[in-house]
């Protein structure tokens, strides 16, 4: 039997992780990850298993994380393959070095540094472990690292055993050269908000079997939300919803409980799947990065030449106005015995030479201030689309968001309401939207009720202030207002039926990001109807 300890322990683990929204861009205001750790370069000793050796004893010795941690494995080489025998003692609940850690996984290093998944290593309710599994590589080192799922493709650094040789071990002793790339905690980690964290259930009393269910269940829900914060929704949609499907599959046969066998499988699916999602999403978002940095590389290189080719010309212009007053100058002292009447022409004329350069020079000053004024109203433009786009990524996230020239919509239909009620579900989501945008400044929030029947005037008004009055205990200035039947989204009389939070800002600017500015007329007719 697995006790309440242990089950509390994972469970907690998993809420954490669970009831959080996934991670986006955010200001530095809205938190900071749960670790912040950096990579340190480990050795360990590698053995060269023989060709056809006779089975030998190697030992695990615990790191500083896990101190009273043991265990010892039977080494075998066979005919294109190696088998390992392992059993390990005093291994405590991952949960216990992270929340978001929720199993064990025994790595095989080679000498280079390359990490081979072997298995994941469950520790029964006496905190001991035992696996047994095979591997065609010969030379290898072992270690045991603490995951958010088994499913991993990289070790983390929560390192917690490491193979030792013992007296007795037979092979080739290699020393590891470890930068094998241990990945810090908190590149499997979320974006916490500052928001009390859920307690989890009290499962009492658990057998071996159902433990073991619970937690694949639990690695798949991990797995998921984890590749959701790495945007997975947006960069591997396909990957993501075929591990949502698997999951909820298993889900779903868990509590009709079902076959075993097939949760089992199903949950280590999803948690497979969530994981190619994860890297899939990435390795474009790192590619989406190369080709934003090189297109800044670019477009500062052709600045610099623009700079550079108005330096040349300007430097070309002073050279000519200094020869034209050194000829201006010769001239003066070859007609010095010229009559004063002459001398007086001469000097007008070197007058209206030196006008036509202050001329000149404040006519590129003008320039230059007036290209410099366009460059920072069309920044002042980039940075509010930037922003805008950030806040709608943001609120998205949370609830599907509508970028118009109003502003940013968030649309709650009939739906969502119970007479004037707002469903609990979207009244929670509602709340994380709240706090999304208690992270934004300058920003202006109005609720807006809508409906094509003016009978349900008093009901669409209701609605708006319930949403507006949630939004203003979350500490959003809101207020609400009805808009009858105003900028229609379809025909009459239930696709116009709806609550519309409208978010703007003069940080957001006054166009959408697909438009430019412009104002919306309505025909006279139109505007009739609406009175």
């Amino acid at each position: 039997m697995i006790t309440r300890s242990v089950c509390s322990l994972i469970a907690t683990s998993a809420c954490v992780l669970f009831a959080q929204t996934p991670a986006v861009p955010v200001q530095p205001t809205a938190g900071a990850p749960i670790y912040r750790v950096t990579v340190v370069e480990r050795t360990t000793k590698a053995i060269n298993y023989r060709y056809r050796s006779d089975p030998t004893m190697i030992d695990f010795a615990g790191t500083v994380l896990m101190p009273t941690a043991k265990g010892s494995a039977i080494v075998t080489s066979k005919q294109g393959r190696t088998e390992i025998d392992a059993n390990f003692q005093h291994l405590t609940s991952p949960g216990a070095l992270g929340p978001e850690l929720l199993t064990y996984v025994l790595w095989a290093l080679t000498p280079d540094g390359r990490p081979h998944n072997l298995g994941e290593v469950i520790a029964n309710s006496r905190d001991h472990a035992g696996l047994r599994v095979s591997t065609d590589l010969q030379a290898f080192a072992l270690i045991v690292t603490a995951e958010p799922y088994s499913a991993v493709r990289a070790p983390s650094d929560v390192v917690v055993m490491e193979n030792k040789v013992r007296p007795d071990t037979e092979g080739l002793i290699e020393q590891v050269n470890a930068r094998y790339e241990l990945l810090p905690r908190g590149h499997y980690t979320l974006d916490l908000s500052s928001g009390a964290r859920p307690q989890p259930p009290d499962l009492g009393r658990v057998s071996t079997r159902e433990y073991e269910v619970l937690l694949e269940l639990y690695q798949a829900q991990n797995a998921i939300n984890i590749a959701r914060s790495a945007r997975a929704d947006a960069y591997a949609g396909d990957q993501l919803a075929r591990a949502e499907g698997l999951l909820n599959s298993a889900t779903d046969r868990h509590n009709r409980k079902g076959d075993r066998t097939l949760i089992l499988q199903e949950a280590r699916e999803a948690t497979e799947a969530a994981e190619d999602a994860r890297l899939v999403a990435e390795e474009r978002v790192r590619k989406q990065e190369s080709a934003r940095l090189a297109a800044e590389a670019a477009h500062h290189r052709e600045a610099q030449a623009r700079a550079e080719a108005e330096a040349a010309r300007a430097r070309a212009d002073r050279q000519a106005v200094e020869e034209q007053l050194q000829r201006t100058e010769a001239a003066m002292q070859a007609n010095q015995q010229k009559a004063n009447a002459q001398l007086q022409v001469e000097r007008a004329a070197r007058v209206r030479a030196e006008a036509d350069v202050s001329a000149l020079q404040q006519q590129r000053t003008s320039e230059a201030q007036v290209k410099a004024s366009d460059l920072a109203l069309k920044q002042r433009q980039a940075d509010q689309r930037a922003f805008r786009a950030r806040v709608f990524e943001s609120l998205n996230a949370t609830l599907p968001v509508i970028d118009t020239p109003r502003g940013l919509v968030v649309r709650l239909g009939d739906s969502s309401f119970t007479g004037m009620q707002i469903h609990p579900d979207v009244s929670q989501r509602a709340r994380r939207l709240a706090a999304t945008l208690a992270s934004y400044r300058g920003l202006t929030v109005g609720v807006e009720g809508y409906c094509d029947n003016p009978a349900l005037e008093q009901e669409a008004t209701a609605r708006a202030e319930e949403v507006a009055a949630l939004l203003r205990a979350e500490g959003i200035q809101a207020f609400a207002q009805f808009k009858g039947n105003q900028h229609p989204v379809g025909p009459a009389p239930i696709d116009n039926r709806r609550i519309e939070i409208v978010v703007t800002g003069e940080s957001l600017g006054d166009s959408a990001t697909w438009d430019r500015p412009y104002s919306v007329t309505l025909p006279p007719s139109t505007e009739a109807h609406q009175r």
